[in-house]
């Protein structure tokens, strides 16, 4: 049994013995309670009126998710940590949007629903999405959801004053902001260059100026959005594609894992995991992270060697598996030094793998892009590799022992966002009200459940197993 599980029973047993008006809950029992209630509020009177558990009343569950309210912007329960905290901290903000239910709800005299900038200009439109900053420190001593806006979809002039607005909150309060990490939108690549100032330049580090201290934002694309238009890329590499990747007169061709797949359906032994889901891809499927990492893996790489004329796709797929494996390394086999071989290779060889493949496209075969990746990605994986590197590299001069690249994705977000569409009963598709009350259960709790069947690996499979001893403030009682 472990420590919450005892504190659960303890608190049963003792509540059993009272009247309902002397019974009294731990802090966490209310969190447990309240995720109860969320999923089921039928379930929950069921429970509590049969006398199966001693369970707090829902006036005063609702007491307790109506203290933050419904208002979007910065979240004041995360505002509330930040001001807690009792050192300075290293840490970065992730943004990224969610798709949400349209709907209309009244709520203390207005309308919940629209989109709502703030004090920004602010179209009359109701709100399909939700636009969410992330805040999360290196060491892993804060994350939490730090601001979320209803929106449509949020133009790159206002992502920015969205993102300045989250930087002053985290800066005044002790957690300086080392990174900025998006997917490869547009828009967000929009964004992008309205914070760095100037048009793309490979010369250059991609980066903002930070108003509060002398280092700079360093802007980073998400790997794992990477790795998939990395392998979308080599899915359309194929004679009915659009792409017919060729580097030093070696194709890269979808064709090889084709022949690859069929020798291994044709044999009752395997080398790799690619099955049918991974070789007929779709919209759905080349969203899935996990695909993507299977087909750039070293197994396939290793396995082609049994398929002739394929050492492009090998060494392409190597290359991309050797990346993958230093933008996310974890805390088993982090960076502790700026001299790390794997900072080396990042600098040395695989910026001079994309730089000279652009070269010999641009040299020998001009306006045939057909012959590289997209210019997105290439541009992605190059800005975001030499911001990694130095980003890690000033980390460890200012104090922090080692860095695990992991840390630096999109990946809690979109556990966020799973944890969103899993709190409200069978509705996978809140609106914002409900989304509002959602994100203050998160931000109370401070951890995030694994999805089953999410996008993410991000996640504790079962968040109650630690009891969390922090107060839960409620609604005071009207006197």
């Amino acid at each position: 049994m472990n420590e919450w599980q005892r504190l659960f029973f303890e608190t049963q047993s003792e509540n059993a013995k009272r009247i309902p008006s002397c019974r009294r809950y731990h802090p966490d029992i209310v969190r447990w309670a309240i995720e109860l209630y969320s999923r089921s509020p039928a379930a929950y009177d069921h429970l509590k009126t049969t006398g199966v558990l001693m369970l707090p009343s829902c006036q005063t569950l609702r007491n307790y998710r109506n203290l933050s309210g419904t208002a979007c912007g910065i979240n004041q329960l995360a505002l509330h940590q930040l001001q807690g905290l009792e050192r300075e901290v290293e840490a970065y903000i992730t943004v990224d949007e969610m798709k949400v239910k349209e709907n209309l709800v009244m709520k203390n005299g207005r309308l919940i629903g629209f989109v709502d900038y703030g004090d920004r200009v602010t179209p009359d439109k109701l709100a399909t999405h939700i636009c969410m900053f992330y805040v999360r420190s290196f060491k892993k001593e804060l994350s939490i959801p730090l601001s979320w806006w209803p929106t449509t979809t949020t133009p790159a002039f206002q992502l920015t004053s969205l993102f300045w607005e989250s930087v002053i909150a985290c800066e005044v309060n002790g957690a300086h902001i080392n990174a900025i990490v998006a997917d490869g939108s547009a828009i967000n690549r929009k964004f992008f260059e309205i914070l760095h100032g100037k048009p793309l330049s490979h010369n250059d580090l991609y980066s903002c100026p930070n108003p509060f201290r002398k280092e700079r934002i360093f802007l980073c694309s998400d790997t794992s959005h990477l790795l998939k238009t990395v392998r979308n890329a080599l899915y359309s590499s194929k004679p009915t594609g659009t792409k017919y990747l060729n580097y030093k007169t070696k194709d890269i061709s979808w064709v090889h894992l084709k022949s690859l797949y069929s020798m291994e359906t044709s044999s009752p032994l395997h080398k790799t995991k690619l099955t049918n889901v991974h070789m007929q891809l779709n919209p759905f499927t080349k969203m899935r992270v996990g695909l993507a990492r299977d087909t750039l893996s070293r197994r396939v790489a290793y396995a082609l060697e049994d398929v002739p004329g394929s050492k492009g796709t090998r060494d392409f797929i190597l290359l991309f598996d050797k990346w993958f494996d230093i933008v996310t390394c974890g805390v088993m086999n982090p960076i502790r030094s700026c001299n790390d071989e794997r900072l080396i290779w990042l600098e040395n060889q695989f910026r001079k793998y994309l730089l000279d493949w652009r070269n010999e496209v641009d040299t020998l075969h001009p306006g045939e892009e057909k012959r590289i990746i997209a210019k997105q990605t290439y541009d992605g994986l190059l800005f975001t590799t030499t911001n990694m590197v130095h980003l890690t590299k000033h980390l460890l001069q200012h104090g922090i022992e080692y860095v695990c690249l992991k840390t630096l994705t999109q990946d809690v977000l979109e556990a966020v966002f799973g944890n969103l569409r899993s709190n409200m009963r069978r509705n996978t598709n809140p609106d914002v009200a409900q989304v509002s009350y959602s994100v203050s259960a998160i931000t109370q709790r401070k951890i995030i459940k694994k999805v089953k069947g999410g996008n993410t690996t991000f996640g504790k499979k079962n968040a109650w197993t630690h009891v969390c001893h922090d107060p839960l403030p409620k609604v005071a009682k009207k006197k």
